[in-house]
């Protein structure tokens, strides 16, 4: 029988696409037939799961694996995909669809979550364009890269086989697949992804935060006319 895995979710890190494409995948748990994507592409609609691969969210993470001990758990993280993520968690996560050519927009969602940093912008006289262009210039003080790290570095993960899993491994449907092979491998489960490429083709045909992810790379190689975002047009900025 199958040891259980635990699919340890970053808020918009795209945790429960992972954990039913193992769930389906997996040559030794129940046919998948029903399709979980919602109209954000975000895996959330209702599929009847094997047990097997459990997803946690975010807030519960630190907390699970303090209480955890000899588990086989996959940690979803932001290593260089700090742009993404912040695109995603705003557009994405809980299904904000947050419009991000809108300040605007962007702040009401901080706010709905109870963020300080609309706050923060305002009591510094900035726009909240500037305020993420800081964030990404000056990365040790960076929310995101601040909370990444407590994440990879709670003290209990090294009571159980751990595997980090990079946003990154989303971005295409090679590393996607390269990504799943690791896991695969650690965790001694075999997988048949014959019929990936149908499944990873809706995720990213409903995904417009990872379809228009290279715009600032055609962008800063010369093309004007993208219309970049908020967060992209920061991320610019930072560079200067």
């Amino acid at each position: 029988m199958l040891n259980k895995i635990y699919i340890l979710n970053i808020s918009g890190g795209h945790g429960n696409f992972l954990t039913f494409v193992l769930d389906k995948f997996c040559k030794e748990t129940p046919a998948i037939e029903e399709n979980p994507f919602d109209s954000l592409g975000n895996s959330h609609n209702f599929y009847k799961k094997s047990g097997i691969f459990n997803f946690v969210e975010d807030p519960n993470v630190e907390t699970f694996v303090k209480n955890s001990k000899n588990k086989n758990l996959i940690l979803i993280t932001v290593n260089n995909e700090l742009l993404y993520f912040e695109r995603i968690w705003l557009s994405r996560a809980g299904n904000t669809n947050t419009d991000l050519y809108s300040e605007q927009a962007i702040s009401n969602t901080l706010k709905k979550v109870g963020s300080t940093f609309p706050k923060y912008c305002k009591e510094k006289n900035i726009s909240l364009k500037d305020g993420y262009k800081f964030g990404f210039k000056y990365l040790k003080e960076n929310g995101v890269i601040a909370h990444n790290n407590k994440r990879q570095n709670i003290t209990e993960l090294k009571n159980n086989d751990v595997l980090f899993f990079p946003i990154s491994n989303f971005f295409n449907l090679q590393s996607f697949e390269l990504g799943l092979n690791d896991i695969a491998k650690k965790f001694l489960i075999e997988l048949d992804i014959t019929n990936l490429k149908e499944v990873y083709d809706q995720f990213y045909e409903k995904n417009k935060i990872l379809q228009s992810h290279g715009d600032v790379d055609l962008y800063l190689n010369g093309d004007k006319s993208i219309k970049l975002d908020v967060i992209q047009q920061a991320y610019i900025d930072s560079l200067t």
